[in-house]
């Protein structure tokens, strides 16, 4: 996986909550700008950050409350391009283009799918496989957004159902869906990386 490490003039950084954040602005040689609690509003926050906007990195800490603060940075193309698989609506879309942010950040979809938790990392030692480790490493948002879309994809979907069913049979009803979720993940990837839509005779043949 590929992380951020471009130079900027100024930082910012947001302990966000609900209704309220603390905000610490700083220059390139860590002298403090802004250091203040606000109101947990785009208005408030381009208010305090305003004459540093012209090149400003800025970082959230938060859990669930910070979508809005990462504004519209995506064209409308690749959001409908996630909601052509069946079961990912607008939330399920939404939360997999913010918590993946920049699918170039992963060169292979193997990086990609391990960070979203939808495989197990093996542990081994001179040739032997020992177990898997690594269960808690990853996005723990995106694991649960590929496990909603996989049940969500069987609704009114007798193909998936009969995919889910010969998955059952081979690896049993606990680790079928998380192939599904799996093989959702694949997808997503790639129709992020190509600019796809959804094609659901490719997906069955892969």
């Amino acid at each position: 996986m590929k992380f951020y490490s471009k130079q900027h003039q100024y930082y910012c950084g947001t302990d966000l909550h609900a209704k309220t954040m603390y905000v610490c602005g700083i220059d390139g040689e860590g002298k403090i700008l802004v250091h203040r609690n606000i109101r947990s509003s785009p208005e408030a926050f381009r208010e305090s950050i305003e004459p540093y906007r012209c090149d400003v990195a800025v970082a959230v800490e938060c859990m669930f409350t910070w979508y809005w603060r990462a504004g519209n940075r995506w064209d409308e193309d690749l959001l409908l391009r996630l909601r052509s698989i069946p079961g990912i609506g607008k939330v399920l879309s939404l939360t997999i283009l913010y918590e993946v942010h920049d699918i170039a950040r992963f060169p292979r979809v193997q990086e990609f799918v391990s960070y979203c938790r939808l495989v197990k990392c093996a542990k081994e030692s001179g040739g032997k496989r020992l177990g898997s480790s690594g269960r808690k490493l990853g996005n723990v948002h995106l694991k649960w957004a590929f496990l909603e879309a996989a049940v969500l994809f069987l609704r009114n979907n007798p193909k998936g159902k009969a995919y889910l069913q010969r998955m059952v049979r081979k690896h049993g009803k606990a680790k079928a869906l998380s192939i599904l979720a799996h093989k959702l993940g694949r997808a997503v990837y790639y129709m992020m990386a190509r600019r796809q839509t959804f094609d659901m005779e490719r997906f069955y043949q892969g």
